[in-house]
């Protein structure tokens, strides 16, 4: 019928999360399920799917014998028995406080013997009962520590080996009440697996030792346990020690080593399981560290070795990554079989005998989201995981029928959605959760390729398509990937080139349409096989289906009324089928599915058929056909490829059902699945197979003809009612089933799906057996057997199996009240004789030797008879009631009795030494006296603590009147808003704990990011600057805002005033200009801010209608104040003044107040290149606004002063263009707006002025004349890469077209070039200019000698400058060194390499003499006569050298010529670099004078006139005119002064000697080259 091909993946990190059995069937859990496989067969098949657990379940067991049994654990602190025939709850007990790690079930003869372990070391024995008989339960708890693993002894059951978190194991002995047999201790970290050797004895030779401790042990028993600590150990249950450590050995993997030392986050992925062989008793299997298992050989002493499983043979087959769990058994062959799980998520099966890998189960981590299959291959199936995988399945493999490829990389999210490509083979499509829409190609191994264009949210569906517009090579015919996401947009993606930005397709059908409305959120998206139609489904329900490839609309179907999730259109007929009227219909059939859980199909053949462009869409509101039969929202729809009309959909109800839409009926309903379904695919090769995958993280392949229902389950509203009912089912059959089981009992279908399925009669809906089950239900709730009496102390009821049913008149049937005295009750259900048990009253009541009766009585029939003999009796029995309450954790019915019994305080002292106070107990307190309800409660306090309950213990101790240590309880637990209530209620306002508190929670507030919320408590706790500040950390607008009008109540001016500015500053960046003056007109201190950001304004509005700032929209989206549009004519100065005055208050300020804000304006930003346009602009305002200030205050010198810094900022800052716009605003009429400031100020600031100007219209000028040349910039300026300009009018290496330079005369240049000379070419500038350029290249000399001193200073000892001097004056008159000293001078144009060659031509002319280096030379002595450093013995020139030790005059005579140069050459060059030093220095102190006296006269910045001569040397030269202007001599002298600088000597060298040069006109530059 069905088959489960993929299960989700055991859980991680447990050592009992597995288990099989002898006959084959192999158990683990996932998540909250627990799976079933026979292992006998190859590949495994699927036995059924236990859910039952509402938490993950951590350990499975299953019973050997005849019993099928299964025990469980989990989270939840319950453990289950399950049927594994019927997947039916057999029993379960809630005894546990904590997380159940381990359950086993011992090989003991009789009824099912369950034995659990949990996180706080308790250890609790179930045996369960049969029919008649009760439950038997024992608690122990032999070291209060985590249990990590039990393991039992399989020669003898009763002794139980379990391990701790701590590294200890203890062996106990079940028979003697769990007695310790023996304490191992040896492991230094968790203990994570156990196996006890599967024969007796502790010899690896099999020889016997004689036992000295375990008694009844025989011969003793080995035991073998795996630790974090990355070792195994071998254990003496006779000798209490280990015998054998086995450390895991590092493997190479991958031609890498592994690192010997493992870091703290790979120790905690360490795990070590192992397994004992039992075909060889001397074998053990351990995991590794990679993946591999290791097999390791004991049969000899000492000599411990491992090797690999399966050796070389088995390279590819191990697992890649850790393994949690080893399992074994031996099959009816008697060949050993080992399961191992994985964290790369397979399960293998390995034959120990070969030893090699029988098969790979993969399986799966995560929800099953897509499902698709190539139509190119058909056997391809690809799987869109949650674990971030896609599975791709060739089904059709004929030696492995689990040939599967997973692809991860590129994927860092659940895979959600995917689709092959219709034509291309290998090409996959895949989307994530986070948006992410990439191409596989499955055939090669290369990473996936990522779209370049994201969804903000889950991409849900995917779909290849026709292009719907021309890529940029002209080609319509490629095909397109579209995805459509949670964010309601569709995106049509160019499957050739991913990089570039994927399209809208909402735009285009706009631009195709012509539409301006707002469309729909999308949430599917599918294509017509054929092409030419596409359909949206909306969130709204609707369907929109546009004709390609002119996106028309042609329909819109309103049939949903909510989120559509599915589309599918009808594939096209299989090839040989001769086309009909109803294959024409089905052909253009589209089935669409919601949430509101109809499906509906629609035949659009004849509207699509409609040729021409219709002037309206069709609405349709009536469907072809409506199928309806599921309870939940459709999740999935595919039609069957082989079958016309035959559809299959999916459901959120768990079932997947197959309907005929001819016909409109359906026909086949699966309920395999334990959860919601999310994905379908059918079979391309199998026209009776279908794929199906849901949350229970499985793939299904059932067959639709082999399942016995035909509809949906009804009266379902969705998987969740399904999971709450499947605990209260509790399997109604008893445990005495288990051993006679009638044969005209029906089983139950596999799984838990039970409860979806109908009887096996067939008839739909379960009509047929309602009453019987009703029946069933009611004879267990009124008259309970032994069994469910039994049963029912021991679970406690969970809040979704207490819900009362209503019966027809809506009245709540009553349920009989549940009595305290449980053994009481269970002793008058047992089936005993009454009349014999009235016989024994009677004779305990009236028998004349009473006394002895009734104590030989009391003992054992004081349960059955204690209300009815005496006081003494009634006691007993309440004890044992008592003992029994205790035992099965009813503490409150236990408290209950103590009232009863009258013993109060014994109760409650038991219960704070137990930490089982509870709420009735602390109530009933005050019976025994105020003092004892005191010190409960304050125990009980401790109790809820330790509990995390922390609000419900500070409500404890507000009654006890200790309000400060409630209000500590809840604030040391983060609860600051109970905290404050109850210190606001209970405490006085001015108590400091309240301020205390509230900084606290403000302070935990913004580490959190709720800033709002931490205002309001620290204005509450009186500190608002704080407040101010933490509204303001969201920085955008409403927030300072908010922060500005918080500052400026609490009286924070200066803190106002800053926020507001801070706003303005956002909103300037937004362009809201009218908002920015609005936030600083409050604040009087920011009148300067005012001003500079009306001045930005205007200088945007001016710019962006010159085109600088390239905003073509600029005025769109911009919020202009409305002074703009009265002054947008006038000069940019009048414009600033006029708003100044009458706008901004300027007019109303007095002449102090106006110069205190000039003082305030006047310091600005200097522009570089670095900065970006707004902030240059911001600059250029601030200088601006300064400007203007001046002139209303006829500072006209200072105003021009401003306006030159500002236009030398600008033309530094690299962006010629924004300075000139910048330029031609201030000096609007060129050179009549310059004589006009002329007759007001005479300064030099107006020189400034006019050169900048003059500088940026030259500039101009020379790009316009390049370009009527049609010149290119290289061939034009040769100086350009020395950094003259780096921004103009250029385009691809070629000077823009100019059309204004046609308006250009002869006489008009000669006029622009005569000025430009007047104004750059100053003889007083010129030579300021060549001093700053000697002083600084005399500052860069001195830098580099200064800087060979101290390393000549460092390398050799110290001698004083007369020693130095004389060395040197020796070195001379040597005849044969040339050395320079004093008498010769460098000149002053020789660079610095000349300068070096020439000091050392003394080393270079004794190269070959037996010269050496100064530092091999001079030992670390000195002569303490002549401080002259001690030679040391040469002998690297091979000659021998002369040995000294010591140096003097008489010495250094006798050494010749070659020596003395060598000894003293280093120290001549010391002195050389010490002259030239000082004459350096000498050189710059007489500069400096001169210096000084020129830079007070000439005042202010002025272009370099080098740079000046260069750029009217080109204009001259591309000047259409031949004749030579008058200020050429004078430029071209300017220019030869400049010619030595380095930046400059180029350029200008270049341009002298150019062709053009001469050429245009000889005589001038006649006589520069016959000096040359």
């Amino acid at each position: 019928m069905s088959r489960c091909w993929f299960p989700a993946s055991p859980n991680w990190y447990l050592s009992k999360a597995t288990d099989v059995n002898d006959e084959g069937i192999f158990a683990f859990s996932a998540k909250k399920l627990i799976f079933l496989l026979d292992v006998t067969q190859q590949p495994p098949v699927d036995r059924g799917c236990i859910a039952g657990h509402m938490e993950r379940v951590t350990t499975v067991a299953l019973g050997a014998g005849l019993k099928p049994v299964l025990a469980s654990g989990g989270d939840e602190h319950r453990v289950c028995l399950w049927d594994t025939e019927l997947r039916t709850l057999v029993g379960e007990h809630s005894l546990h406080q904590a997380a159940v790690t381990c359950v086993l079930i011992p090989s003991i003869p009789g009824n099912p013997l369950v034995i659990s372990a949990d996180d706080r070391g308790f250890i609790i024995s179930w045996r369960v009962g049969q029919a008649g008989q009760g439950d038997v339960h024992s608690k122990h708890c032999p070291d209060a520590k985590p249990i990590t693993c039990l393991s039992s002894c399989p020669h003898r059951p009763t002794i139980l080996a379990v391990g701790y978190r701590a590294g200890l194991v203890l062996v106990l002995d079940l028979q003697a009440r769990a007695v310790v047999v023996a304490r191992l201790q040896g492991h230094e970290d968790d203990l994570q697996s156990i196996a006890w050797r599967p024969y007796p004895g502790e010899s690896f030779q099999d020889v016997k030792v004689e036992p000295k401790a375990c008694s009844g042990m025989g011969d003793g028993a080995l035991l073998a346990t795996g630790s974090r600590d990355r070792t195994v150990r071998l254990w003496s249950l006779s000798k209490e020690k280990c015998i054998v450590t086995l450390k895991l050995p590092f493997l190479k993997r991958r031609g890498k080593p592994v690192n010997q030392e493992a870091s703290s986050f790979q120790r905690e992925r360490i795990w070590t399981s192992v397994y004992w062989c039992r075909s060889s008793p001397t074998t053990l299997i351990s995991s590794s560290f990679g993946g591999e298992l290791l097999q390791w050989d004991i049969s000899a002493d000492d000599k411990f070795t491992s090797t690999i499983l399966g050796g070389a043979a088995a390279d590819g087959q191990h697992h890649t990554r850790v393994v949690f769990g080893l399992v074994g058994f031996q099959n009816q062959s008697g060949r050993e079989l080992l399961l191992s799980t994985s964290m790369d998520r397979d399960i293998r099966c390995w034959d120990l005998l070969t030893p090699a890998c029988l098969w790979t189960l993969p399986s799966l981590g995560g929800f099953v989201y897509a499902l698709t299959i190539s139509p190119v291959d058909p056997g391809s199936l690809a799987v869109g995981v949650g674990d971030c995988t896609v599975r791709v399945w060739d089904t059709l493999a004929p030696l492995d029928a689990l040939c599967v490829r997973s692809l991860w990389q590129g994927i860092r999210s659940k895979v959600t959605a995917l689709a092959w490509h219709p034509n291309r083979e290998g090409c996959l499509a895949f989307g994530t959760d986070d948006g992410k829409v990439g191409i596989y190609d499955v055939v090669s191994n290369r990473t996936p390729r990522i779209s370049n264009t994201y969804h903000k949210r889950t991409v849900y569906s995917l779909t290849w398509g026709p292009a719907l517009h021309l890529d940029s090579t002209g080609d319509s015919q490629w095909i397109a990937l579209y995805s459509c996401g949670g964010d309601g947009v569709v995106i049509m993606h160019n499957s050739q080139r991913l990089k570039s930005d994927g399209i809208n397709l909402n735009n285009l059908i706009q631009d195709a349409c012509g539409l301006k409305q707002k469309f729909a959120l999308r949430s599917e998206v599918s294509w017509k096989p054929d092409g030419k139609a596409v359909a949206l489904g909306n969130e709204d329900g609707s369907i929109e289906v546009y004709r390609v490839p002119n996106l028309c609309l042609v329909c819109v179907i309103q049939q949903h009324h909510k989120l559509v999730n599915a589309l599918r259109w009808h594939p096209p007929l299989p090839p040989g089928q001769s086309e009909t009227l109803q294959s024409q219909l089905l052909s253009g059939m589209l089935a669409s599915g919601s949430n509101n859980a109809v499906i509906y199909v629609h035949s659009l053949h004849d509207i699509l058929s409609q040729e021409g462009k219709q002037d309206e869409a069709m609405v349709l509101v009536e469907p072809y056909c409506s199928l309806s039969g599921h309870t939940s929202r459709i999740t999935g729809l595919d039609w069957s490829p082989h079958q016309p009309g035959i559809l299959a959909s999916c459901s959120y109800d768990g079932s997947a059902q197959v309907w005929d839409v001819c016909s409109r009926k359906p026909l086949y309903n699966y309920r395999g699945h334990v959860g919601r379904l999310l994905a379908i695919a059918w079979s391309h090769t199998d026209p009776d197979s279908v794929w199906t995958g849901g949350d229970d993280c499985s793939l299904h392949c059932w067959h639709p003809t082999r399942q016995e229902h035909t509809k949906p389950p009804k009266g379902k509203k969705g998987v969740e009612l399904e999971r709450k009912k499947v605990g209260s089912s509790k399997g109604k059959a008893h445990l005495a089933s288990l051993h006679e089981r009638p044969e005209t009992q029906s089983p139950l279908p596999e799984g838990v799906e039970h409860n979806w399925r109908e009887p096996a009669n067939g008839s739909e809906g379960g009509n047929a057996d309602a009453p019987s089950r009703a029946a069933e239900k009611k004879d267990v709730t009124s008259a309970p057997t032994s069994e469910s009496a039994n049963f029912q102390p021991q679970s406690q009821p969970r809040p979704e199996m207490d819900k009362r049913k209503h019966d027809a008149d809506g009245w709540r049937k009553r349920r009989k009240p549940r009595s305290n005295l449980h053994l009481t009750v269970l002793q008058e259900q047992r089936n005993v004789d009454l009349q014999e048990d009235c016989t024994v009253l009677a004779q305990m009541l009236y028998n004349e030797a009473g006394s002895s009766t009734t104590a030989q009585s009391t003992s054992g029939n004081c349960i059955r008879h204690g209300l009815f003999v005496d006081h003494d009796m009634a006691q007993s029995m309440i004890q044992q009631e008592g003992s029994s309450l205790i035992l099965n954790g009813h503490h409150e019915e236990h408290h209950q009795l103590a009232v009863w019994h009258g013993d109060l305080l014994k109760t409650i002292q038991e219960a704070a030494d137990s930490n089982q106070m509870t709420d009735t107990l602390i109530s009933l307190a005050p019976m025994v006296g105020y003092r004892v309800w005191v010190r409960a409660a304050e125990l009980y306090v401790q109790q809820l603590c330790a509990q995390d309950q922390p609000t419900k213990a500070a409500t404890y101790l507000l009654a006890l009147h200790r309000v400060h240590e409630a209000i500590g309880i809840l604030r040391t637990n983060r609860l600051y808003r109970e905290a404050l209530a109850v210190a606001r209620l209970r405490l006085l306002p001015s108590d400091p704990c309240i301020g205390e508190l509230l900084t606290e929670w403000a302070l935990s507030l913004e580490k959190g990011g709720h800033h709002l919320l931490a205002a309001k408590c620290y204005l509450s706790c009186g500190a608002p600057y704080d407040a101010a500040v933490a509204i303001s950390r969201k920085g955008d607008v409403p927030a300072l805002q908010a922060a500005s009008r918080v500052a400026s109540i609490t009286g924070l001016g200066e803190l106002a005033a800053a926020f507001a500015l801070r706003c303005a500053h956002e909103m300037v960046n937004r362009n809201d200009w009218s908002g920015a003056q609005a936030a600083l007109k409050p604040h009087d201190g920011l009148k300067e801010h005012a001003l500079v950001f009306c001045t930005q304004e205007l200088l945007h509005h001016y710019l962006s209608q010159t085109g600088v700032l390239g905003m073509s929209n600029f005025e769109d989206d911009t919020q202009w104040n409305p002074w703009v549009e009265t002054v947008s004519n006038s000069y940019l100065l009048d414009a600033l003044i006029d708003v100044f005055r009458h706008h901004l208050g300027v007019e109303d300020l007095n002449i102090e107040q106006k110069q205190k804000l000039y003082s305030q304006l006047a310091v600005s930003s200097q522009a570089s290149a670095s900065l970006m346009m707004r902030t240059q602009m911001a600059c250029a305002a601030r200088e601006l606004a300064s400007a203007a200030l001046t002139q209303t205050l006829n500072l006209w010198e200072e105003a021009c002063r401003t306006l030159g810094d500002l236009l030398c900022e600008l033309q530094e800052a690299r962006d010629f263009a924004f300075a000139q716009a910048v330029a031609q605003l201030i000096v609007p009429s060129g050179k009549t707006t310059l004589l006009q400031l002329r007759m007001k100020t005479s300064s030099t600031a107006l020189s400034t002025l006019e050169a900048f100007y003059y500088r940026g219209v030259l500039f101009t000028l020379w790009w316009d004349l390049a370009r009527s040349k049609n010149l290119s910039v290289t061939e034009v300026c040769t100086s350009m890469q020395h950094g003259v300009v780096e921004n103009g009018p250029m385009e691809n290496g070629e000077i823009k077209a100019n059309p204004e330079m046609e308006g250009y005369t002869n006489d008009a240049l000669q006029k622009l070039f005569d000025e430009g000379c007047q104004t750059l070419l100053v003889e007083e500038r010129a030579e300021f200019q060549a001093l700053q350029c000697k002083q600084s290249l005399i500052q860069e000399r001195i830098t580099t000698v200064s800087a060979s001193v101290d390393k000549l200073s460092k390398s050799e000892p110290v001698m004083s400058d007369s020693t130095k001097r004389d060395i040197c004056s020796s070195r001379k008159t040597a005849g044969d060194v040339y050395c320079v000293g004093e008498t010769e001078l460098i000149p002053e144009d020789q660079n610095l390499e000349e300068q070096e060659q020439n000091t050392n031509k003394c080393s270079k002319n004794h190269e070959g003499g037996g010269g050496h280096e100064f530092s091999n030379l001079v030992s670390e002595e000195l002569d303490p006569e002549m401080n002259v450093p001690v030679m040391a013995e040469n002998t690297s020139d091979g000659t021998g050298g002369v040995e000294c030790t010591e140096i003097g005059e008489e010495q250094l005579e006798e050494c010749s010529a070659g020596d003395r140069v060598a000894v003293h050459e280093s120290a001549a060059d010391g002195c050389d670099l010490l002259d030239d030093l000082s004459k350096l220095r000498e050189e710059l102190a007489d500069i400096q004078p001169q210096l000084d006296r020129m830079s007070a006269d000439l005042k202010g910045p002025f272009p370099p006139v080098a740079e000046s001569c260069l750029l009217l040397l080109h204009i001259w030269l591309l000047m259409p005119s031949s004749q030579a202007p008058t200020h050429v001599i004078k430029l071209l002298r300017l220019g030869d002064r400049f010619a030595s600088e380095p930046p400059f000597r180029l350029a200008w060298s270049n341009l002298r000697s150019s062709s053009l040069l001469h050429s245009a006109n000889g005589d001038v530059f006649a006589p520069r080259s016959s000096t040359e």
